[in-house]
């Protein structure tokens, strides 16, 4: 049985969530459980049964999509790089090392 709840790490304790990069034939990656801007990681649940389902990851896109609900003549400015690097993704797990912290260490 799997689940895709966060858990403590055994070794920090930090939270953190089991992945499984897609297309990889079942390589598994443990994501901090609290996305943050600057991220590298995307995931999707797969499955039905809420009790059994497989978290799947890949590498953040560089671009994403206007949202569905946006007005008509707003999408042309839509900038979805801008948009992508504003957004919330997930970062491997390093023990004892927020995910906020490992983003900012990269930028400095």
């Amino acid at each position: 049985m799997s689940s895709i709840a966060p858990y403590p790490c055994d070794r920090c304790g930090l939270a953190v969530i089991k992945a499984y990069i897609f297309g990889s034939g079942g390589v598994r990656i443990v994501l901090d459980a609290i996305p943050v801007v600057g991220g590298d990681f995307a995931t999707w649940p797969l499955g039905y049964d809420p009790d059994n389902l497989r978290l799947l990851a890949a590498r953040r896109p560089a671009r994403v999509n206007a949202p569905y609900d946006m007005p008509a003549t707003l999408k042309p400015q839509f900038d979805g790089y801008s948009a992508a690097n504003e957004r919330a993704w997930y970062v491997e797990h390093v023990h004892g090392v927020s995910a906020a912290e490992i983003v900012e260490r990269r930028s400095s």
